[in-house]
């Protein structure tokens, strides 16, 4: 088998993931999504959240 290109494999690969991608049926999400075992959590967000995605 002859080999392609470099961009000409990229896109095939591009494609293929994308093949498989519609093909799968997400998950549905379950609730609660976590537990965080503080029942005051969504009071508190701001303060849970200072410093993510801080570096």
């Amino acid at each position: 088998m002859p080999l392609l290109p470099a961009t000409r494999i990229g896109d095939l690969i591009r494609e293929g993931i994308e093949l498989v991608a519609q093909r799968t049926i997400p998950a549905k999400p379950r609730l609660p999504l976590f537990t965080s075992g503080d029942p005051d959590l969504a009071h508190q967000v701001d303060e849970a959240l200072a410093g993510y995605g801080n570096r």
